[in-house]
């Protein structure tokens, strides 16, 4: 992505361009000149870290092929590492193991063996070598960028600091990954629909609401009503990982949410921010490893809504470090009764 293609992602009404207007936009990671409409210069937004190809199961890095040789991403992003460290991640290969803290004692959390996923014969070479030998509730996940320089002075301020500002710019950001992302779910679902309310008229031609069928109401009855439900259930849907009631009086604002909901805006995606709530004051996840991270969030979230939760939903979250807290959320909406859970993150850790 360049700058334009970052641009378009800033809100485009009239009141934001004559906001920006009157109030020429500054840098927030080196207070330089901003780009028009962004609150981000031009030099910080070509070294942004993004995220080239990614594992789908835990978003690092996968190796890429350039020039009929194999290189891992992960060794061109992270910095610091010594020629031996890189010729040792070149000579990997595609099975690496690239992050040895993430979750993966996923059958602690009694995940439902009807759900276990796909084993390395079958799954797809868009997954790590660990990814493709475990089980996950998640079906894909991806980041906007990695936890690097500049972004890694943004989020702290607006996790820890109120710094709205600085979540409105990593939403933009998160916006210019995922639109082509959210775009290709639209328009499969949209496609998708009437085939499914096709198939399903002639599945069950005796079913309530069906036409020529006993009670039978067509499209302003009852039946046509919970048609539409359930195909509303079925749109990809926005669900922001929740803090505990406790944690929020004291932060007063949910770092998730205020990601979520620009994100809902300005990609057209449904956005649900009631249903899914964390039962248990946890401590901070940071000062934690893997293991104990995975024992701090047991059974920690759970679906309280009225309603059923949407049939496809997208966790959002700010930071991916083990994929604990991602892991443990879809879990809770698994068990709930989603058919597919993903998670959209600002940033993943390396």
């Amino acid at each position: 992505m360049n700058p334009d293609t970052f641009a378009l992602a800033c809100p485009a009404g009239f009141w934001s361009r004559l906001g920006w207007s009157l109030w020429p936009a500054r840098c927030l990671a080196c207070a330089e000149p901003g780009l028009p409409g962004c609150d981000l210069c031009a030099t910080c937004w070509t070294h942004w870290p993004r995220t080239g190809r990614s594992c789908l199961g835990c978003a690092m890095p996968l190796p890429v092929d350039v020039a009929g040789e194999t290189e891992v991403a992960v060794a061109r992003v992270r910095d610091g590492g010594s020629d031996a460290d890189r010729g040792a991640a070149l000579d990997a290969g595609p099975d690496i193991a690239l992050d040895a803290n993430l979750d993966t004692d996923l059958e602690a959390d009694r995940w439902h063996p009807a759900d276990s996923a796909p084993r390395a014969a079958d799954m797809p070479r868009d997954r790590c070598g660990a990814c493709r030998n475990r089980a996950s509730p998640l079906h894909e996940v991806r980041a906007a960028a990695f936890y690097r320089a500049p972004l890694d002075r943004l989020l702290p301020r607006f996790k820890f600091h109120r710094d709205l500002a600085a979540g409105r710019l990593l939403a933009s950001t998160m916006a210019a990954a995922f639109a082509p992302r959210a775009a290709s779910l639209l328009a499969n679902g949209a496609a998708a629909t009437p085939r499914q309310s096709a198939a399903q008229a002639s599945e069950r031609p005796n079913a309530p609401g069906a036409p020529g069928a006993p009670g039978a109401t067509g499209a302003t009855g009852e039946p046509g009503r919970r048609t539409a439900t359930t195909a509303a259930r079925d749109i990809p849907t926005l669900v922001p990982i929740p803090l505990h009631r406790g944690r929020l009086r004291e932060r007063g604002y949910d770092q998730a949410l205020e990601l979520a909901r620009p994100l809902s805006r300005r990609l057209g995606l449904a956005l649900c921010a009631t249903g899914l709530h964390r039962l248990r004051a946890t401590p901070a996840q940071s000062r934690l490893d893997a293991a104990r991270r995975r024992r701090n969030l047991r059974d920690a979230f759970a679906w309280t809504g009225a309603a059923a939760p949407p049939m496809h939903a997208i966790l959002i979250d700010d930071v991916m470090t083990t994929g604990a807290t991602l892991h443990a959320a879809a879990l809770a909406l698994r068990r709930a009764g989603a058919q597919r859970v993903d998670a959209w993150v600002c940033a993943r850790a390396l």
